[in-house]
This record gives C-alpha cells, sequence and structure tokens, in this order.
C-alpha cells in the first residue's frame, strides 16, 4: 500500500479520530449537482471522475457506490486503489447499509461532513444506517487537513449583472416576500447558486458550463444581504442591487445572517441547505420548497421571448455543424468523437454561446448505449459505419439550450433503425400531448414510454429535467420521470421549460436518444379545467435517414412534417449557402 497516496492519508487522519468509515460525496458545501474543482475530493482519493457517486472509506479499504451509467468507466478508474466497486440497482449487489455491515466492526462510527448532505438528505443517510444499527456522526471535513498541496483554489469569478431578465431584482425580492408570508415565514436562507443568480439577475463562472457563482443569501421582509466577495462586482453593478434591495457583504453568512433573522421564522428548503449551515440557525424553522425554485422554474413571458432567440442561434450553430459533418463524410473525410466535439464548440462559438451547457456527449456505436459518455483520448472512437447519438448544449446571452439528435453514418441496419423510430415515436407522443395543469412528471413519462413499452422495450433514466434561463441545464422542481409523482402546485405549469428526451440502448451495440426542449403553455380551459400543450422551443432537423417511416402513423409523419417546416422557416435566412442547401433538403416532406 502506498502510504502517500490521499486514501492512505486519510486512513492515518481517521485512526486519529477513531472513525471506523469515512464518507465523501460529490458535492459541495452549496450542494451543487456540478462542483468547482476545490472541492473534488472523491476523485482525488479514488480517481474516479463519474459525476455520481459515493466514496466509503475504511481502516483496510472501502468501496465506490455509483449507478449502472458510470460501472464500466468506475471498473477501470478504480483500479489499482483498493477500493471496492459496488454497483448500484445492480442485483446481487448490497446498498450502503449493507456493505458497511460487513465491512466495519460492530458498534462503529461512520462519519462525514455535515457541510456536504443537505438536512434530508443526512436524514435519509440516518434512516438508512438504522436498519443496521448505526448512525452518520457530523464531523469537520478531514480532507481540508490532508489536501493541502495542488489542491485548486475556491473559485472567485467576476460576477455580472443579466440583461435581458424580465423582472427586476426587486420585483423578483416583492413577490418571494409575499410568498413568504403565505407560508407564514419572516425570512429565508438561501444556498442553492441558481436561486441566487436567478433573484439577483446576476451571473458568473465559478462552475463549469453552470453561470453561478459562490454565495449565500439572507432575505428578510425588509432586507436582502448577498455575502459574497464585493470585489466580484463593478461599483455600477453594486450599486443597481443596492438601488433595489440588494446589499453584498464580504461577511461569513454566520453569524452575520443570523443577526438579520434575529427572533424570524426563516423557511430552510430542506433539499437546498447543508446540515452544517442548518447547525447556525438557532431561530424558529419552517422546512419546505424554496418559493425561488418554483418561481425561477415558470418563465415569463419575456424570459421565454429570449429563450426562442437562444433556439434561433443555437439552430444555426447546429445546422452549419450538422451540414458540414454531412459534406465532409461524403468525401469520405475522417471523424472521431473528439473531432466531433471540437467542431460542434466552434460552431456554438460562432453563433455567441459563452459556454457549454454540459460537457458534449458525442458517442459513435457501442459508446452511445452509455447515457452519460463522454469521448477522451483513450476512448475517442473513429467513425465507421453506424449510429452517432450526439447530447449537446449551450449557454448564450439569452438562454441556456440542450438538444440530441441521432446521425447516420454510413449504412444503418434494419435493427438500428426500428430503434430509432420507436424512441421518435416515444418523443412524439410527449410533444403531442395535452395534460391538465398540475399533472405530475409521472403522469408525462407514462405516456412517452407507452409506444417503448407496446414493445417490451424501456430505458433506465428519467424522461425529462427541467432546464434554467441562462443557468443550469438541470433545474428543479418539476421533471418527468416514473418517481416524479408530485401534482398540484408542484406539477405542470405554464412557462416550465423542460427536456423531451425518451431512450433506447443496447449494451456492447448501441444507443438511441432524441430530445427536444419544449415549453408548457395554456391551450384551453373547459368545465374539467385548464389544460397544457407543449411548445417546441429546439430548432434543428430530425436525421431521416435513422428512421422508418413505414413504422411511422399518419399524425407522426404529419407531426415531424410541421416541426420541419417550423425549422425552416426560422433558420434558412441565417444560414450559409451550404448550410441551408442542407437544412431545405433534410427538411423536405415525409410525403409528397
Amino acid at each position: 500500500m502506498d502510504n502517500s497516496s490521499p486514501l492512505s492519508s486519510l486512513r492515518r487522519l481517521m485512526a486519529v479520530n477513531d472513525i471506523d468509515a469515512y464518507v465523501v460525496r460529490i458535492s459541495d458545501p452549496y450542494l451543487s449537482e456540478y462542483i468547482p474543482r476545490h472541492w473534488a475530493a472523491l476523485e482525488w482519493l479514488s480517481g474516479f471522475t463519474g459525476s455520481a457517486g459515493t466514496l466509503i472509506v475504511t481502516a483496510e479499504g472501502g468501496m465506490l457506490y455509483t449507478d449502472s451509467r458510470y460501472w464500466e468507466q468506475a471498473e477501470e478508474e478504480l483500479q489499482g486503489s483498493g477500493l471496492e466497486l459496488v454497483r448500484q440497482g445492480k442485483p446481487g449487489e448490497p446498498d450502503i447499509a449493507s456493505w458497511l455491515a460487513t465491512h466495519v466492526p460492530s458498534d462503529p462510527t461512520v462519519a462525514a461532513s455535515p457541510d456536504f448532505f443537505s438536512v434530508s438528505e443526512w436524514e435519509r443517510w440516518d434512516e438508512m444506517l438504522a436498519h443496521v444499527d448505526m448512525h452518520l456522526d457530523p464531523i469537520e471535513d478531514l480532507i481540508d487537513d490532508i489536501w493541502t498541496e495542488g489542491r485548486p483554489a475556491r473559485p472567485s469569478s467576476a460576477v455580472r449583472e443579466l440583461t435581458g431578465a424580465g423582472l427586476s431584482v426587486s420585483e423578483k425580492l416583492t413577490e418571494l416576500r409575499r410568498r413568504l408570508r403565505e407560508k407564514n415565514a419572516d425570512a429565508t436562507l438561501l444556498c442553492a447558486l441558481d436561486d441566487i443568480a436567478w433573484l439577483t439577475n446576476s451571473r458568473g463562472n465559478d462552475i463549469d458550463f453552470n453561470p453561478v457563482f459562490l454565495a449565500t443569501m439572507a432575505v428578510t421582509q425588509d432586507r436582502a444581504v448577498l455575502f459574497t466577495e464585493r470585489s466580484r462586482f463593478t461599483d455600477k453593478h453594486l450599486a443597481r442591487l443596492e438601488a433595489q434591495g440588494v446589499v453584498v457583504s464580504n461577511e461569513a453568512p454566520f453569524p452575520a445572517a443570523g443577526n438579520i433573522f434575529g427572533n424570524s421564522t426563516v423557511l430552510v428548503d430542506p433539499a437546498r441547505v447543508s446540515v452544517g449551515l442548518m447547525s447556525y440557525i438557532e431561530c424558529d424553522t419552517i422546512l419546505d420548497l424554496s418559493p425561488v425554485t418554483v418561481m425561477k422554474s415558470r418563465k415569463t413571458a419575456d424570459e421565454l421571448d429570449s429563450i426562442r432567440d437562444a433556439m434561433r442561434r443555437d439552430g444555426t450553430a447546429l445546422c452549419e455543424f450538422y451540414a458540414a459533418l454531412d459534406a465532409s463524410l461524403a468525401r469520405g473525410e475522417p471523424w472521431d468523437e473528439l473531432k466531433t466535439s471540437r467542431a460542434l464548440r466552434e460552431a456554438r462559438e460562432a453563433q455567441g454561446a459563452f459556454d457549454l451547457s454540459f460537457e458534449t456527449i458525442a458517442a459513435f456505436g457501442k459508446h452511445g448505449a452509455l447515457p452519460h459518455y463522454s469521448p477522451n483520448e483513450t476512448s475517442n472512437a473513429t467513425f465507421t459505419e453506424g449510429l452517432l447519438l450526439i447530447d449537446s448544449g449551450g449557454q448564450y446571452p439569452t438562454g441556456t439550450t440542450d438538444i440530441t439528435r441521432m446521425t447516420a453514418v454510413g449504412k444503418l441496419t434494419d435493427e438500428m433503425r426500428r430503434d430509432v423510430t420507436l424512441v421518435l415515436k416515444a418523443m412524439i407522443a410527449l410533444a403531442r400531448g395535452v395534460f391538465p395543469e398540475g399533472s405530475s412528471g409521472s403522469q408525462l413519462d407514462a405516456v412517452t414510454r407507452a409506444p417503448l413499452w407496446q414493445e417490451g422495450l424501456d430505458f433506465g433514466h428519467g424522461t425529462g429535467h427541467g432546464v434554467g434561463f441562462v443557468l443550469n441545464v438541470h433545474e428543479g422542481p418539476f421533471r418527468v420521470s416514473p418517481y416524479a409523482t408530485d401534482s398540484g402546485e408542484l406539477g405542470l405549469h405554464p412557462g416550465l421549460v423542460f427536456s423531451d428526451e425518451p431512450g433506447l440502448y443496447r449494451p456492447g451495440c448501441w444507443g438511441v436518444r432524441i430530445e427536444n426542449l419544449v415549453a408548457a403553455k395554456p391551450v384551453e380551459e373547459t368545465l374539467f379545467g385548464r389544460f397544457i400543450s407543449l411548445e417546441m422551443l429546439t430548432l434543428c432537423p430530425i436525421d431521416r435517414r435513422t428512421f422508418d417511416i413505414a413504422l411511422l402513423t399518419d399524425a407522426e409523419i404529419r407531426w415531424i412534417d410541421d416541426y420541419h417546416a417550423k425549422v425552416r422557416d426560422e433558420l434558412e435566412n441565417r444560414l450559409t449557402p451550404l448550410a441551408r442547401d442542407w437544412l431545405l433538403r433534410v427538411t423536405e416532406p415525409l410525403r409528397a
């Protein structure tokens, strides 16, 4: 065993603190989905680079617990670490509690830093461990004591003011305070970075692909204090924030926020505030979903207009890219996954994108069966014949995009085209749907999966996720998933922007996913309530070479033709001659 390795250093510190098992999660103190490199402790300890997983380190070993998206990747990256891979959800594999029960002594000390667990997640862990007569002990982050060399700095990017945001900061604060009063709360503590960025009409660059900045915010009925470095802001930006009721403070959130709250009743979102911060709040609290999370998910008319501009920009970039790709492949020029990612980024930058919205998934052949695959120098596949899956998105000054398309490289088999057609039918099923307002995400999910279920097929991920406004590509609270059972206030409502992305994966062979972003809008109101339809926001042709028209119904063919007509009308005058000719050709009606 390498006594100088990060794992060995952690085990020595665990021994000093009488800890039998130490839990490390992919998280930061703001509970972000994507985290700054400064807090990438799980990767530093284990070598695992995936975006989802839990590491448990024991005195003699340890394990990584991750889902099926990362099983192959984790197996390779954990080699030589001495860590065991436990495959989450695989029959016969233990869950975390069962694994601990067989790998630590009786009455063990299982510890973790409370800074990286939400209140609700900590409670879930305690409930889970109680089944094996254990509990989770809070301890100061041990990583800070051992990761002292080569650790990336805590980010502190410049913060810019977002123009074209629709509602002003003062208008958003007024509405937030009204909603707090409805919940019998006087104040709220905000730690979710996208909530803070949206509320303050400000954007940063502290996390790759997510234009947010590290901060905490306290809002009462008469004060709003943003805790982050004032040096990030221009003097004009600071003045405009203060004019709208937000003071930026260099102080640490606590005890400063505690002094601001006084004897207030504070609303805290248990899923978006860490146990560490919660321990500082000494006044009365109400645990409930943050009103800001709901407010920002329902886009205003101005935000939707801005998003449509981003879709036109993104559609232009995509048409330029796909036209060039098709022409190059027709000339017999070599392409691979990394070249595809680079070319697509360049096309988006040419249309004004300031970043990607996530790392591009350019997956050829069998790599398409890995839903979250991203190419690297080792895995990079050269195109031969088969299906190319590209899931990508851009961050534009006017909106955030996310799209998946299938492309035919050479000749496809009948089985490939059948799979693509079934996924396309599933995508269209949701796109054409009309639903009662307040419908749950699970209801929309079932409608989407029906064409696949009829053929004895399914996929393991959700059907859709919310998308932020010049913000995170994954946004709650609404999602389309078998597990998204909330209806009513947290169900389907006008203004929600989310993805429609069913899939189908054949491990070792190919994978299929087709994705558009949609906006929920009211379509009619009857004696039975208000009904919601979905506006297609994404603008990009669907490659007809990848699907079998004979398997489509007349209604599905009309939907594709109508969608392609919309894409053509929106984009043809924005394109270079090569891309325009390509667009006109690939959007011709399926039936003359």
